[in-house]
């Protein structure tokens, strides 16, 4: 039995189950918003012939934040990926599913690199960082077709203003309405029941953007 057990919490249980071609996990600090990401990149790259990706702005802030949520624990909380379940070949950037398939990982600094990668789908943490090319180049790199796993872009983060494109494109902004088979989560800091207390309390002193 290959069965990895996660506990989630329900927003990212949205996330997961989400079937548009674009989704959105939108939330402040604290939101679990990497390991949606990184849950969500898991289950599919561990379908036979998936090649799934999963990047940032720069392959530096990949490694520091969003690949330690994949592969080591946090704190109580055990890594989305088991050891033994899994080869990390980092010369290559890739990591390959036993049984599986495989994931990506890249950062956005080399578009040429991106330009060449046929994709089933692209998991982009601190989407924000991504300008609206950045976005276009990843949803033309989508099109590895497999019979059990629809092509789709999924990103996680919060926001910033109502001027950035995510904010527009995902309805997140005013007078703006979601475009087309796409999808925002929005969640909260308060749906994290793992959070502690006074972290939230101190987020919940915070105004404007933050």
């Amino acid at each position: 039995d290959n069965t990895h057990r996660l506990e989630v919490l329900p927003q990212q249980l949205n996330f997961l189950r989400s079937e548009k071609r674009e989704i959105l996990y939108s939330g402040a600090f604290g939101a679990g918003k990497s390991r949606a990401i990184c849950l969500r990149v898991a289950m599919r790259a561990s379908i036979k012939g998936a090649r799934e990706g999963l990047c940032r702005k720069t392959f530096v802030s990949l490694k520091r934040s969003t690949l330690k949520t994949l592969l080591e624990p946090d704190g109580l909380l055990p890594p989305v990926l088991p050891k033994g379940s899994y080869e990390y070949r980092k010369i290559d950037g890739e990591i390959m599913i036993h049984g599986g398939g495989s994931i990506m990982l890249f950062g956005l600094e080399d578009a040429a690199r991106i330009a060449s990668m046929n994709l089933s789908g692209v998991g982009v943490d601190e989407a924000v960082e991504l300008n609206e090319r950045d976005w276009t180049m990843l949803r033309g790199r989508i099109r590895l077709s497999l019979p059990d796993l629809p092509n789709q872009l999924y990103g996680a983060c919060n926001p910033s203003t109502p001027h950035h494109f995510l904010a527009k494109r995902f309805g997140l902004a005013g007078g703006h309405q979601c475009a087309q088979n796409c999808e925002a989560i929005v969640t909260t800091s308060r749906d994290n029941w793992f959070l502690p207390e006074d972290y939230i309390a101190d987020l919940e002193t915070m105004t404007g953007v933050a």
